[in-house]
């Protein structure tokens, strides 16, 4: 008659076989060239830079200077605003006026919207509510900005779609 092995045996087997994987999963192969990490400072850098900007960004009122390189149409006001507290932007498109939310991302990301616009009809000046049509349209694609103290940049990829200038500057 065979005899069983003793219980002490089967669990010394069963804890070989159980932590075997995971030991060989741990130990490195020695012909691995290990990859040295990218440096991310220059980005951090940048991210930090962007958060000491943004209050003087979000603290300006800034008007349009440029939709896709075209200057705005004479006598329209369009304007925008970032809450420098906040993630809520504020403005007008040329007739009606828009708030909404904006999220910043990283160095220079940017998302604007969504945005909730008053619904007026304006007549003049002429051509103001396609002008006004285009500035949402490109707000809500905008995807990144760049900034100094005398403009405001907002990006798609990077592509400029509209320039804006401090209210208090020179046209």
């Amino acid at each position: 008659m065979p005899t069983r092995p003793a219980a002490s045996s089967i669990a010394r087997c069963v804890a070989v076989l159980t932590l075997t994987p995971a030991l060989l999963a741990c130990a490195e192969p020695k012909d691995r060239e290990l990859l040295p990490l990218p440096d991310a400072s220059p980005i951090a850098d940048a991210v930090r830079q962007a958060q000491k900007d943004w209050p003087w960004i979000a603290g300006t009122e800034w008007r349009l200077a440029g939709i896709e390189g075209e200057p705005p149409i004479e006598g329209s006001r369009v304007w925008i605003s970032f809450k420098p507290d906040e993630t809520w932007v504020a403005g007008s498109a040329g007739c009606n006026t828009f708030t909404g939310d904006y999220i910043r991302r990283g160095e220079d990301g940017l998302r604007v919207g969504p945005l909730r616009l008053t619904r007026r009809f304006c007549n003049e000046p002429e051509g103001v509510m396609q002008q006004e049509a285009r500035v949402m349209h490109l707000l809500g694609e905008v995807n990144a900005y760049e900034a100094t103290r005398e403009w405001l940049h907002l990006r798609i990829e990077e592509t400029i779609v509209l320039s804006f200038r401090p209210v208090n500057a020179a046209p």
